[in-house]
């Protein structure tokens, strides 16, 4: 049980539409199973502002949340009457067939938020694609809710036909079981890096965290995560020890990477002992390979690319900074586009090219 407050500019937060808009806080109950995922969640509002700040379990095994309201100071303890809640269960997975049960060839898709309404609670697929939900009871619609990012997969809803199943419950502790959603999806392998990185210091070692995924439903072989060091950095060392270093580009080996797979690669760097050098930018990138051309292929507007790819290199000799700008593509551009250049956060350059592909 985790309790807090919110501030809601709309009057919503994730479908809980019963707090008012015109209250500058509201008290927020919410109940989390053993993943961390959310079960249910209950809102406080009055005009002064709710706050929640504690919650203990007592002798009954019922929750009592402690907190205040803003403006009069009224101090607030409230008793949650827990009770035997009714249960949705089901899974969403790949398919194969028009049927809506899961066949031993059919694989589960993880990370897919169903949710009920009218009144909202939330599941979310695990990684072989179950869910659950704990609801109230009632009569509810039941759909999924497909990630932005995984939206170039979902070609077609086999199942429900209709996008979503109606669930009823006349009293508590009633469960269902194989509320299933079936869908077909794309077959690609989707890789993404990301890399973090805290404020770096002169003369000292500094840590870079950078995560890779395949967050696509195929396994991918030959995986590279390349990481580039700007110019006063200096590479110290890696916790993945399968890796190449050329000059300031250091390429790690990952190998194969599985669907919905992750690693984590945590990079130690040291900032040179040079003066001069204290408030400048210096900016580690890090890219991941094979390239996504899969997932580009099946975007909706992937036939309207003219098959051109722009990158930019900049580089400081002195007092000029120098910037190329390349057409690394398969094709000419064949429409012109922007670039813009800044100077102290101040726009200084804005003009338009037109480049044909690198050779």
């Amino acid at each position: 049980m985790v309790t807090g407050y919110i501030n809601s500019i709309d009057g919503d937060i994730i479908g809980n539409s019963d707090i008012s808009p015109l209250n500058p806080n509201s008290g927020w109950i919410i109940k989390l199973n053993s993943n961390g995922y959310l079960q249910s969640q209950k809102t406080i509002s009055e005009p002064q502002g709710v706050y929640t700040y504690s919650t203990v379990q007592d002798s009954e095994n019922q929750f009592v949340v402690a907190g205040s309201s803003g403006v009069v100071e009224n101090i607030y303890i409230i008793k949650l009457l827990l009770v035997n809640a009714d249960s949705i269960n089901g899974k969403v997975f790949q398919s194969q067939n028009s049927n809506c049960s899961q066949e031993p060839n059919e694989k589960g898709i993880q990370n897919v938020i169903v949710n009920t309404e009218p009144k909202n609670f939330f599941g979310i697929s695990d990684t072989v694609g179950k869910y659950s939900i704990l609801t109230d009871t009632g009569t509810y619609k039941v759909k999924q809710i497909t990630p932005q990012i995984l939206k170039p997969f979902l070609q077609q809803s086999v199942c429900p036909t209709q996008g979503n199943h109606t669930v009823s419950f006349s009293q508590y502790g009633q469960d269902t079981s194989e509320i299933n959603f079936a869908n077909y999806e794309k077959q690609c392998a989707y890789l993404q890096v990301e890399l973090a990185q805290g404020r770096m210091r002169r003369c000292f070692d500094n840590n870079t965290t950078i995560k890779y995924c395949n967050i696509g439903n195929v396994d991918t072989t030959n995986v590279q995560v390349i990481v580039t060091l700007p110019e006063y950095v200096t590479f110290v060392s890696a916790s993945n020890p399968n890796y190449t270093i050329s000059g300031k580009k250091i390429t790690f080996n990952i190998g194969t990477l599985r669907a919905n797979e992750c690693g984590t690669i945590n990079l130690i760097t040291n900032v040179d002992c040079v003066e001069g050098i204290v408030g400048l930018t210096q900016c580690i990138s890090a890219y991941i390979l094979p390239r996504n051309k899969c997932v580009d292929q099946i975007q909706p507007d992937y036939a309207l690319w003219d098959k051109s790819e722009v990158s930019v290199d900049g580089r400081c000799t002195g007092n000029t900074a120098r910037f190329v700008i390349k057409n690394i593509g398969q094709n000419n551009m064949t429409d012109s586009s922007l670039y813009r250049i800044y100077k102290d956060a101040v726009q200084a350059v804005s003009k338009k090219f037109q480049i044909n592909c690198w050779r």
